[in-house]
C-alpha cells in the first residue's frame, strides 16, 4: 500500500499529479514503461480528481486512458490519497 496526504492550491492552469513511474524503463520512453496516478486534479475540472494508467496502448494522446473520477473534492482540504498493489494480480 502506498499512502501520501497532500493538499493543492485550487488555481486556474493547474495540473498536479502524484504519480509512479518506472526509474529504468524497460520498454521503452513514456508511456510504454506505465505510469500510475495515484491522484491526478486538472484546474479545469475544480471538483473532481483521478486515479489513472498510462500505458503504451492507454494514455491521453491516444485518447485511450484508463482512468477513474471521483467528484465532490475540495482539494484545498487534506486528502490520504492511496492505492494498493499486490504483484500476483
Amino acid at each position: 500500500r502506498f499512502e501520501v496526504r497532500a493538499v493543492l492550491p485550487r488555481v486556474t492552469a493547474l495540473w498536479p499529479a502524484i504519480w509512479m513511474l518506472t526509474t529504468d524503463f524497460p520498454y521503452g520512453p513514456w508511456p510504454n514503461s506505465g505510469e500510475i496516478d495515484i491522484m491526478e486534479y486538472r484546474s479545469c475540472e475544480p471538483e473532481r480528481i483521478f486515479a489513472t494508467v498510462h500505458t503504451e496502448n492507454f494514455n491521453h494522446l491516444i485518447g485511450t486512458q484508463i482512468g477513474s473520477p471521483i467528484d465532490n473534492v475540495d482539494v484545498r482540504d487534506w486528502h490520504l490519497y492511496w492505492m494498493e498493489w499486490d504483484e500476483d494480480e
